[in-house]
């Protein structure tokens, strides 16, 4: 051995030292997560504000508070039908959009390597308007059985 001697305690290498750098993953947004929450948000806004149409129509149509009475003593019922069937239209379209939002949501949160932030919250906003939404029309059924009997 000339002029390198071999040093002992250099060899074996040190557990830190790695030759290959590890490359991380670096987890991105899952984009249809973010699609399911922007619809989420848009379908709530949207059916809201097609509630509140909905009733301003019925409180322009009869005057006052609407009740099954003051509806019912109104001569024309096709003046009623006329004022409700936009705005019911725009609530089964954002229920629908709902429920793409969800189907979207359910997709982003599958996905590997992304983050799933996104789409955990537009599954539960979309879900929250899809089963609000069942859940008014079975109550609404269910009265108009309990009223007919």
């Amino acid at each position: 051995m000339s002029d390198q001697q071999f040093n002992k305690d250099s060899y074996p290498p040190s557990p830190s030292f790695n030759p290959v750098p590890e490359t991380e993953i670096i987890a991105k947004q899952s984009k249809l997560g973010i699609a399911s929450f922007i619809l989420g948000i848009v379908s709530i806004i949207g059916f809201i504000i097609s509630i509140i149409i909905l009733y301003v129509n019925m409180v322009d149509i009869i005057g006052e508070f609407p009740t099954e009475e003051s509806v019912m003593a109104i001569e024309d019922p096709e003046v009623i039908v006329e004022s409700m069937i936009f705005p019911v239209l725009f609530m089964l379209f954002f229920v629908v959009a709902s429920i793409v939002g969800l189907i979207l949501g359910i997709t982003g949160a599958c996905m590997k390597h992304t983050r799933k932030a996104f789409s955990i919250i537009g599954i539960v906003l979309n879900a929250l308007l899809f089963v609000g939404f069942l859940m008014s029309l079975i109550l609404g059924t269910f009265s108009q059985v309990v009223d007919g009997i």
